[in-house]
């Protein structure tokens, strides 16, 4: 029989490592045809002085950096001490960068709908993302539903 506290170990390096993956989106392309990263995006937002309800599609990569980040601590603090709560912290972490990068895409296919398609606009960091928050949000599933006796 299969150690349930170092399967959900296992499972935490898994989430660490998304959230590593989901650091690194936010350096690459999100914007493939004026060629910003999504780390460009976070600065201009903050430089930018004009404040505009309708460009809350850049603070986005923010929210996946803060939740990546938010993700990888709760990965190493579950890999000491694993249990339920890291579990759900991880689901959450995941569903927020999945809901970032949604709405991101759409603010972008809405905007941009009829002057480019959405394949030629939306860069990698994008796709890095989602696939980050979904294996986060995974993982942390997993590492919620294991019995861990105690916890």
């Amino acid at each position: 029989m299969v150690d349930m506290k170092s399967r959900s170990s296992m499972f935490s390096v898994i989430a660490l490592i998304a959230g590593i993956v989901g650091i690194a989106a936010v350096f690459m392309v999100w914007m493939d045809s004026f060629s910003l990263t999504g780390w460009e995006i976070i600065r201009e937002a903050v430089d930018d002085s004009t404040i505009n309800s309708d460009d809350y599609f850049r603070w986005m990569p923010l929210v996946v950096l803060v939740f990546s980040v938010i993700g990888i601590l709760n990965s190493l603090a579950s890999v000491a001490r694993p249990g339920k709560v890291g579990g759900m912290v991880a689901v959450i972490s995941g569903l927020l960068i999945v809901i970032a990068t949604i709405l991101f895409a759409s603010y972008t296919y809405e905007v941009l709908f009829f002057e480019f398609r959405m394949y030629d606009y939306l860069g990698i960091g994008v796709y890095v993302s989602a696939i980050a928050g979904i294996i986060m949000l995974i993982f942390g599933a997993m590492m919620t539903s294991s019995k861990i006796s105690g916890n």
